[in-house]
């Protein structure tokens, strides 16, 4: 007995350790995800260069760096550093290399028991920031560091001229990091601008980005939408004009909001001319068209031999801006003989909760196919209506089909 009890205690004690060790591990999920904010938060930023790499003894968990600290932005003065990377993977390749000129963020190594041995290596730091905990900085010049820093430095590390981020994102877009860019037009698109915020150099600064540089589509979505917000309606227009892509839709997403619509027929072209998936961006924008103008084309593609994702987009557009004539187009599909058509229009249907649909939704329940009496169903679960719970109510529950919530 005494040695089942010692056998249950040693089991505890390896669970509680293997606990400890997968909580304890992974302390960058935690981190900030944007540079700036690591900028913000790290405790501890240095320009360094990589001496060497080694794997610590801790199950291959984590990578040692010797670093040679070049210049100290934040924190405390040191010549030289060991920082451990934690390896999110079993297989994961250190960061960096040997020689490597890197801009790091760290922190000092919590008192968790996990790393006592790497504490015993002379370990101090671990990087701070998880996928961005370093800026590789092999492909800059001195002279990008320097400005870059000093415009950093008084905003981030002393917190002082905060009116400065402004510039600071837009001069941030021309980095060599790619995520560096990224995330500066996170931050630009996240500033409380106005109309007129933006100077007319920092408005072809973000010109020559978007024109010049490479960068991800939710980074041009974001630029954009700071043009719009500074009612930059002539530089919208030219970008709509001649750009494709997703510079052209937002551009053009941009400009119905300061009020400048584009052209329904051009749109419609446009439509009809592209593939797969582009055609449904401007798809989007003639369904947002003002009063009752994109009701013909609607109609019209409804009835043509158009793909049946692309109607359904349709579908689910018009009930993100609904209104009476959509309402009308909706019902008249209720009419069809295409079954993936005549589902689509019933659930979008109960998603507006509309008040005319509902007898013919109540009829459709005796429809002798499955997916028409189950998506019937469905819609009028969604409507909400007193009147069809209390009908579904009693069909259901006098049939034993469960019942309505």
């Amino acid at each position: 007995m005494k040695k089942l009890i010692k056998l249950f205690i040693c089991v505890g004690m390896l669970s509680a350790l293997s606990i400890s060790f997968k909580a304890n591990t992974f302390l960058s999920s935690q981190d900030p995800k944007n540079y700036f904010d690591i900028f913000k938060t790290s405790p501890h930023i240095a320009v360094t260069r990589v001496e060497s790499i080694k794997k610590t003894n801790l199950k291959d968990s984590f990578y040692n760096y010797q670093f040679k600290v070049i210049y100290t932005i934040k924190g405390d003065q040191q010549k030289n550093i060991q920082v451990i990377q934690e390896k999110i993977f079993p297989d994961q390749e250190a960061s960096l290399k040997e020689q490597d000129l890197a801009l790091i963020f760290y922190s000092p190594l919590p008192s968790f028991n996990i790393f006592t041995n790497a504490k015993k290596q002379g370990v101090e730091y671990r990087l701070f920031g998880g996928q961005k905990s370093f800026v590789l900085l092999n492909e800059w010049n001195l002279s990008e560091i320097v400005s870059w820093i000093k415009q950093i430095e008084p905003i981030y590390i002393h917190q002082k001229n905060k009116q400065g981020e402004k510039n600071l994102f837009i001069e941030s877009l021309k980095v060599p990091e790619a995520k560096i860019r990224e995330d500066a037009a996170q931050k630009l698109a996240g500033l409380k601008l106005t109309q007129g915020a933006l100077s007319s150099s920092q408005v072809n600064s973000i010109l020559l980005t978007l024109k010049n540089i490479k960068l991800s589509s939710l980074a041009q979505t974001n630029l954009i939408k700071v043009l719009g917000r500074n009612s930059s309606h002539e530089e919208l227009a030219n970008i709509a004009n001649s750009s494709v892509g997703i510079q052209k839709w937002v551009a053009i997403q941009q400009l119905e909001k300061l009020g400048f619509s584009w052209k329904l027929e051009k749109l419609i072209e446009d439509f009809n001319q592209l593939e797969e998936p582009e055609k449904l961006k401007p798809l989007k924008i003639i369904v947002q068209y003002k009063k009752d103008q994109a009701s013909p084309f609607l109609i019209k593609l409804l009835e043509s031999n158009e793909k049946d994702n692309i109607k359904a987009k349709a579908i689910e557009t018009m009930v993100e801006f609904f209104n009476p004539d959509y309402e009308k187009i909706l019902l008249s599909q209720l009419q069809t003989r295409d079954l993936n058509l005549k589902t689509y229009a019933m659930v979008a249907l109960g998603k507006t909760q509309s008040k005319k649909a509902l007898p013919k939704l109540i009829q459709l329940l005796d429809d002798p196919h499955p997916r028409i009496h189950g998506t019937a169903k469905l819609a009028l679960e969604q409507s909400q209506d007193p009147e069809a719970k209390k009908i579904l109510k009693e069909r259901y529950e006098r049939v034993g089909e469960g019942h309505v919530h």
